[in-house]
């Protein structure tokens, strides 16, 4: 199970993500006329390191994971997404799993912010973006050097 597939599986099956975003989680493009609240996902970038004798199997990967809402009411559109990345965190900060193809080490909340909010020039709804950089480290499958 890839770091991506695992994030969706945490979010869409936790009770009170579910609540909120149903299955609404994907990656950077949403479909079109998705209603909000939804929850989007990135990978931001991977860190691998090489020892004396190999490569490290153990990567680190860096994930945006951004909030969704809006609202015509800023401080209720606001309040919104913070409750929504809280139960985000969650759901995926401080989780340990083993799959047959993967093993998420650990997961770590490296940073936590709100994003720019937005307006949509057709309506009065004010976006609302609480953006969460999650690390995952996990173990992957590599070839020693020289092989």
């Amino acid at each position: 199970m890839s770091p991506e597939t695992w994030i969706v599986k945490q979010l869409t099956e936790n009770a009170a993500v579910k609540t909120i975003v149903g299955g609404k989680v994907f990656p950077p493009r949403v479909p079109q006329r998705t209603a909000m609240p939804y929850v989007t996902y990135q990978r931001l970038r991977t860190i691998r390191e090489d020892t004396l004798n190999h490569p490290d199997a153990l990567p680190k990967a860096t994930f945006a994971i951004l909030c969704w809402t809006d609202s015509t009411d800023p401080s209720q559109g606001y309040a919104q997404a913070v409750d929504l990345a809280d139960k985000v965190r969650l759901a995926l900060q401080g989780k340990r799993i083993e799959t047959t193809d993967h093993c998420l080490d650990y997961t770590k909340l490296a940073d936590e912010f709100d994003a720019p909010q937005a307006t949509d020039d057709g309506d009065d709804a004010i976006y609302h973006c609480r953006q969460l950089n999650l690390e995952i480290h996990f173990a992957e499958a590599v070839l020693p050097f020289g092989a």
